[in-house]
């Protein structure tokens, strides 16, 4: 990514999301990146940064597909945060997700 990209990002206000459509919001004062989903007008506050250049979608799982997630979610139930409220994930492990185990659209980073 080039200066002239970093620049115009940062000076982002907001976004408008659509349903199915989610941002990951950067809080530069903790280090902690939240995703926030939408519908929703999502104006970025002060020392927060938006780390997508525009609204990702989210993947939606027709029938007999699936998907690879890497770094899941530890327990799908009932996450567990961190002493910063980050939730805690199972680093370097993968798991495969259907559409018959999550028939909700799945959020994800690149």
């Amino acid at each position: 990514m080039c200066i002239r990209d970093r620049i115009l990002r940062k000076q982002r206000f907001g976004m408008k999301l659509s349903p199915y459509q989610f941002i990951h919001v950067k809080d530069t004062n903790s280090n902690i990146t939240k995703i926030v989903v939408g519908p929703v007008n999502y104006v970025r506050q002060e020392g927060e940064e938006i780390m997508h250049d525009k609204p990702q979608n989210f993947i939606i799982l027709r029938q007999n597909t699936y998907c690879v997630i890497a770094d899941p979610i530890a327990e799908k139930k009932n996450p567990k945060v961190d002493k910063n409220g980050s939730i805690i994930v199972r680093h370097g492990e993968q798991e495969i997700r259907t559409e018959e185990e999550y028939p909700e659209p799945v959020s994800y980073t690149h």
